[in-house]
């Protein structure tokens, strides 16, 4: 934004145009987080329900909102692990042993699934009940998971299946991850390996896969400081199709801010390592 047009305080003359207002909350802190366990736990998934799996749930049919199938998405309106840590702090705070205990889980499955990969990668997502991972981008591919062979995918997606057919068939069978889903889903566990230290319990195999990443994170940015909003599997950036990952280099590349916080982050931890 320029300066010159909009003058030393234009953001501020912006924000007093725009005049945004204090919303006052509908119950304390304490009640809305009490409310967001209660969500979380609706949609919780573990070892009984999907053997090997734990996780949120959060997919649904857009049209109606109930819920179809069980798949784990990782990262944006999945947040498998933010929700996790919140599970484990309540229940320490609760005294309840069970949340710790499912947020651990889901905790575990993560770090299990990212060791896998050199990058310390997680797919999209996870079909509990078919046990098989996917690539998300953003829902368009998701119904495929679940839809019957031969099913109708228009039922089931929607307006959207023919709006963003090109796209959709475009990435049907690509394999790759969002670099924001990426982000998100190591913040938690980074943060929480902190939380968890600080009560005398290590959990390396969290700290491992977050260094992991973040070193993939060093090795893919690119020379002007940026990233890619996307990458494939083995760590190569992901552009097409224009229409939909960007048609110019800023937008391809408009999600470089989420991952400079996280590296800050381990950057700090290692520090400290060896101080």
């Amino acid at each position: 934004m320029s300066t010159r047009r909009f003058g030393r305080c234009g953001a501020r003359g912006f924000i007093d145009r725009l005049g945004p207002r204090p919303v006052e909350l509908a119950g304390s802190l304490g009640e809305i987080e009490r409310g967001t366990i209660d969500a979380a736990l609706q949609f919780f998934i573990g070892e009984k329900d999907a053997p090997y799996a734990a996780g949120f749930v959060t997919n649904c049919h857009p049209q109606d909102g109930k819920q179809i199938s069980n798949v784990i998405q990782f990262g944006v309106t999945g947040q498998n692990n933010s929700n996790a840590f919140n599970l484990i702090r309540f229940g320490d705070r609760s005294g309840n042993a069970e949340l710790r205990r499912k947020g651990l889980a889901v905790l575990s499955f993560f770090a299990n699934i990212a060791s896998r990969s050199k990058l310390a990668y997680v797919p999209g997502c996870y079909n509990a009940d078919a046990r098989e991972f996917g690539s998300w981008w953003t829902g368009l591919t998701l119904p495929r998971a679940y839809a019957e062979p031969g099913g109708d995918i228009e039922a089931l997606m929607g307006p959207l299946c023919g709006h963003l057919r090109e796209v959709i068939e475009a990435l049907a069978d690509r394999e790759g991850v969002y670099l924001r889903c990426l982000v998100e889903e190591h913040a938690a566990p980074l943060a929480a390996h902190r939380y968890e230290a600080k009560r005398g319990a290590v959990h390396s195999d969290w700290l491992a896969v977050c260094r992991a990443f973040v070193d993939f994170l060093i090795s893919a940015q690119n020379p002007d400081g940026s990233w890619f909003r996307a990458y494939t599997l083995g760590g190569e950036a992901i552009t097409e199709p224009t229409s939909w990952f960007g048609q110019t280099e800023a937008q391809q590349k408009s999600s470089t801010s989420v991952a400079v916080p996280l590296r800050c982050l381990l950057r700090g931890d290692r520090r400290r390592a060896r101080a």
